[in-house]
């Protein structure tokens, strides 16, 4: 069985976020600055949520993933474990059904332990796709005005075309 390594707040850390944000909160008082009441409470929900999220469990009967969309995968559904990639953040399960599930609460370099929990293989990274290479060369001065010439006729045509399916009700300027 393997639970996911997410540090625990303990006692002393508790003690010590409550001093520090009551640090703040004096100061905030005593400078007459009440916006620092709102930092405190987001980082208050941040750390109550931290603290009461349930932990994820990797086991033979499958990965159980409380408060999250997929809850419970079993290991029949995952076709396969992807190997660790640079870049990519927890473990990546590839299910039956083609999508992918992302076990952010352990580190990618667990790919292995997981699989091996679970009896499944682990998948190499598809090889990564580099971008197309750009046009080389300089353009010369003579194609950038050709260039700039064709897109003036593209735009007298396009507008040409928008004068016959639309008249213009207001008299036309002199050019």
């Amino acid at each position: 069985m393997l639970i996911d390594h997410r540090p625990r707040i303990t006692r002393r850390g508790l003690l010590a976020l409550v001093a520090v944000y009551g640090c703040y909160a004096v100061v905030g008082v005593t400078r007459q600055r009440y916006e620092v009441f709102v930092l405190i409470a987001i980082f208050g929900v941040y750390q109550a949520t931290r603290l009461l999220h349930p932990r994820t469990v990797v086991d033979a009967s499958g990965i159980r993933r409380p408060w999250r969309r997929r809850s419970l995968v079993t290991w029949s559904e995952v076709a396969s474990v992807a190997a660790p990639e640079p870049g990519i953040l927890g473990v990546r399960l590839t299910l039956t059904n083609g999508k992918t599930v992302r076990l952010r609460d352990f580190s990618a370099a667990e790919s292995a332990l997981v699989a091996s929990i679970g009896g499944q293989e682990v998948l190499a990274p598809p090889p990564l796709r580099m971008a197309p290479p750009r046009a080389t060369g300089v353009r010369s001065d003579i194609e950038i005005a050709d260039d700039v010439a064709r897109r003036a006729r593209a735009l007298s045509d396009e507008w040409r075309r928008m004068d016959a399916q639309l008249p213009r009700r207001l008299p036309r300027l002199p050019d």
